[in-house]
């Protein structure tokens, strides 16, 4: 992940951005978000604590 910070004027601002290492993550993540949907779907509500 990278960050950029501009503080040149207010108000400061700051911007995230996945570097290209960080985006080989995404299928992984939509995976893990695809099973969550799933179990969601499955249980009929939302699991705070396994």
């Amino acid at each position: 992940m990278t960050l950029k910070v501009y503080t040149k004027k207010p108000p400061l601002k700051v911007e995230y951005e996945l570097t290209s290492f960080g985006q080989t993550l995404v299928p992984v993540l939509i995976s893990i978000a695809e099973w969550g949907m799933m179990v969601t779907n499955e249980k009929g509500e939302i699991i705070a604590n396994p």
